[in-house]
């Protein structure tokens, strides 16, 4: 599943949509994969519609949804990077992916629980806000809960949605739940990895390693 289209010069390795398989092993939630609608093309959404109340979790994203009754939700994932210059004024650290959300009808969905990357002690919950992007500017909204690996937003109004860090006043290092991904190069003689560390955050990790 490739979510984003980009041309590379050749020789690359490059990788697309890594998503831990871990995502989908969590008995706790009835598991959903959503299906892949076409928005351009370089950017696809996913879109499932529920036909009962229940709590469901995509295997593609982590997003988790309560929901009341029937509704269909469309989710992409949008980018951080034109908002980077008034989160780095107000001190804040990305710490998840960024999420565009539309439900149809919005009031039948009760809850919906963001992934983050974070490994959070006590004093860093109380640093945890949503960002809410809408028309007239940014907004932050404290969780309905904070656990460890999603924090929950009850009765939410869609739009782009994303969890960030306020990092003024926290005296303590930022530790993050990562993912390891290991690449070989084939087309040399003698054999040559390339390791990565990253965020273990559920959106499109592209690598790209020019030989």
């Amino acid at each position: 599943m490739q979510l984003l289209v980009k041309d590379f010069p050749q020789p690359c390795i490059y990788v697309t949509s890594y998503i831990p398989r871990i995502l989908c092993k969590n008995t706790d939630w009835n598991k959903i994969k959503a299906a892949l609608i076409t928005v351009s093309s370089v950017l696809v959404a996913f879109r499932f519609r529920f036909t009962e109340a229940g709590s469901f979790r995509c295997c593609y994203t982590d997003l988790i949804f309560e929901v009341r009754g029937a509704v269909t939700i469309t989710y992409q994932f949008d980018s951080w990077e034109k908002h980077r210059s008034t989160m780095d004024i107000q001190n804040l650290m990305i710490a998840g992916p960024l999420l565009d959300i539309q439900a149809d009808p919005m009031e039948a969905v009760a809850a919906v629980h963001f992934p983050h990357f974070l490994c959070l002690t006590g004093e860093e919950k109380s640093h945890l806000y949503i960002a809410h992007f809408l028309d007239e500017g940014m907004s932050l909204e404290k969780p309905d809960h904070v656990g460890p690996f999603h924090a929950a937003l009850k009765d939410p109004t869609f739009s782009l949605f994303g969890i960030i860090l306020q990092t003024l006043g926290l005296k303590q290092n930022i530790m993050v739940h990562a993912v390891v991904l290991l690449y070989q190069v084939l087309e040399i003689p003698v054999p040559k990895f390339h390791l990565y560390l990253l965020p273990r955050e559920p959106n499109i990790t592209m690598v790209k390693i020019n030989l």
